[in-house]
């Protein structure tokens, strides 16, 4: 018994199997293209928006360091003498507290 290639479907030097035309292979072959460049425009639209967002983020970042450095200049007008410590750092003579072993 003989099976014949054209009946199964099988791809045969490059051409479209089961088409009775080329049109209609060359058509598969335009629909791929197209997929293609749809899927190369969502890529670009979504790199493209990254770098917007990346922008005002950026805009966003510079603004809150602004205010930041405005309220931190609003506490302290002048720089502290070098004599005085922080409240919260202990000073360079004492010893600081270990913290507690937990049991």
């Amino acid at each position: 018994m003989k099976i014949t290639t054209h009946s199964l479907g099988v791809f045969r030097s490059g051409t479209c199997a089961g088409r009775p035309t080329a049109r209609s292979c060359g058509s598969q072959r335009g629909f791929a293209v197209l997929v293609v460049l749809v899927l190369l425009v969502i890529m670009a639209s979504f790199a493209i928006g990254n770098n917007v967002a990346l922008g005002h983020l950026e805009r966003e970042l510079g603004l809150v360091e602004r205010r930041q450095q405005q309220r931190h200049a609003a506490m302290n007008p002048t720089n502290a003498p070098s004599g005085t410590s922080s409240p919260t750092l202990p000073r360079s003579g004492s010893k600081a507290l270990a913290p507690a072993r937990p049991r």
